[in-house]
């Protein structure tokens, strides 16, 4: 295939680069930064003090004042900071001396850019809107910060890819579905550079929770909150039918569908027992959580009770 070549580029990252989330991470991304959970980044910016990257295959319902849909570039002033304090970016295949006066040359044909600049080259008639794919915010490492988490957390793949393949990714993204979260394109890519990552379903459910929640439209967020209300609608009025309401000694089970999906998941399917209850506050333990911690009690001069495994060490 002429000009699809893509391969495995070990440790070698440069701008232009594509970094793929690793699927060795032992502690991965699932339950915190699911946004990074099988994300495909292309490297825009790099030096000895930063490195700056954008995720190409999380396209949102989010639309730019213009009507342009935005994609989530990353956590760094993204679509989830206050609006003031979001970073637009633009990425083109331009070629016009005026495009690439106001651009950065990231790889082969492809260029960086301010929203900004994007806009009065289509005011100027130099491009129109399709020319451009919308990112906000970024990801961001400090010096030496993206090398560590290569080499002692196995966090990233590095891919070197050629434009077609680059262009063919973000194309892909931009017809994509917002609920599929970028995951068939990341499966794609990994097979290419000849790596074969074990299934995570629990990763995967957690990332489709976090794209319906942080990447859908308006309508999609009015409809989780007003689930939302209706399970503690639900919730008060099975409280309300038992004397008294909340009591010690009570026990509660956790209600699904879970809203501890992508937050206090330890609450996931918990069961607890209500130990003191006020009109200030309610006080109730995890039953079903247990560790593999032991707890050393000293009850006298010389006598020790172990509460927990044997052998494990406090």
């Amino acid at each position: 295939e002429e000009d699809g070549w893509v391969y495995n580029a070990g440790d070698l990252v440069e701008p232009g680069s594509v970094l793929l989330g690793g699927s060795a991470n032992r502690f991965g991304f699932g339950l915190r930064q699911q946004h990074f959970h099988k994300c495909v980044m292309l490297v825009v910016y790099l030096d000895d003090d930063f490195a700056k990257a954008l995720i190409l295959n999380r396209p949102s319902d989010k639309r730019t004042p213009r009507g342009w849909r935005a994609f989530f570039g990353g956590d760094v002033r993204g679509l989830s900071a206050p609006l003031a304090e979001q970073e637009w970016a633009c990425i083109h295949r331009l070629s016009s001396p005026r495009a690439i006066q106001v651009s950065q040359k990231v790889m082969g044909s492809f260029y960086y850019t301010s929203l900004e600049a994007a806009e009065e080259l289509v005011d100027a008639g130099e491009a129109v809107p399709e020319d451009f794919w919308t990112f906000s915010g970024y990801a961001g490492w400090g010096a030496g910060q993206l090398r560590m988490e290569m080499e002692e957390r196995a966090s990233w793949h590095v891919a070197s890819a050629s434009n077609n393949v680059v262009a063919g990714l973000m194309e892909g993204s931009q017809q994509a579905s917002t609920t599929e979260a970028g995951i068939s394109t990341w499966t794609g890519l990994v097979q290419r550079v000849g790596i074969q990552p074990s299934p995570d379903h629990l990763s995967d459910r957690l990332l489709r929770a976090w794209a319906r929640k942080e990447l859908m439209g308006d309508d999609a967020a009015r409809q989780d909150r007003a689930l939302e209300v209706l399970s503690r609608t639900q919730t008060r009025r099975r409280q309300q039918g038992t004397e008294g309401g909340t009591r010690v000694g009570m026990l509660l089970r956790a209600a699904l569908p879970s809203r501890f999906i992508l937050s206090q998941q330890f609450l996931h399917k918990s069961l607890l027992l209500v130990l003191q209850d006020s009109d200030e506050a309610t006080v109730a333990c995890v039953l079903n959580r247990p560790t593999a911690n032991a707890v050393v009690f000293q009850v006298g001069a010389s006598d020790e009770e172990e509460m927990g495994p044997r052998g494990v060490e406090d």
